[in-house]
């Protein structure tokens, strides 16, 4: 009489692809054993949905034992780990100065013969460029100067709007544990040349998973 009947669960369906899930693992595999990494991660996402089809991190543990693998084995890096993007962090200022048309694709720049110095500070390239420089070419040399003055065509604060709407220094609320928000700070704590660091991925700190969200 005191028998009660299980509701009935519901379903869980993954994103997840399994044979894109078994090349990433085992790439990441690989290049930890090639170059003698202490870790790696890899993302990959379908553009349009946002949908995650895979997700692998590395070092791993065996799931059969988790009690026995420490804290940083069980991270999961491609959301748990936070970092300086660098380089690739230019796509903010570059995109958000081509859509708001503070600047187009051919417009010029000086190139500054690879140091310029503003806001007190100066800001090298790793290649010097002479002469002026088209956004575009800025964008294929990967250069500091080039994106960094791109930025200051939109000002702080309209920069940092872009910042906040690409999701930075927030968690893309994904269904696991252990995201991290990444770091951004607002234009009122930057230095006086500040704009142009972030621009570049310096003074930032994001996440895998931000970065692979943005660039979609």
């Amino acid at each position: 009489d005191n028998y009660i009947p299980p509701p009935q669960g519901g379903d869980v369906y993954l994103n997840l692809d399994q044979n894109v899930q078994y090349i990433v693992e085992k790439a990441l595999d690989d290049t930890m054993e090639q170059h003698h990494a202490k870790g790696a991660w890899c993302i990959v996402e379908k553009i349009k949905t946002g949908q995650i089809l895979a997700m692998a991190s590395r070092p791993s543990y065996n799931l059969n034992e988790f009690g026995k693998a420490s804290e940083n084995r069980m991270l999961n890096a491609a959301i748990g780990n936070v970092y300086e993007p660098g380089s690739t962090f230019k796509i903010v200022a570059i995109s958000a100065a081509l859509n708001e048309k503070t600047v187009k694709s051919e417009t010029m720049f000086d190139a500054e013969n690879g140091a310029w110095l503003y806001g007190g500070k100066v800001l090298h390239d790793y290649h010097a460029y002479k002469g002026n420089m088209t956004v575009a070419d800025g964008v294929k040399k990967s250069s500091n100067i080039i994106t960094a003055k791109t930025a200051l065509t939109l000002g702080s604060q309209k920069f940092y709007k872009y910042l906040k709407a690409y999701g930075l220094g927030q968690k893309k609320g994904i269904d696991l544990p252990g995201e991290e928000c990444g770091i951004l700070n607002p234009p009122s704590t930057w230095c006086s040349y500040g704009i142009t660091r972030v621009a570049v991925g310096q003074g930032v700190a994001v996440t895998a998973v931000q970065m692979i969200s943005m660039y979609a």
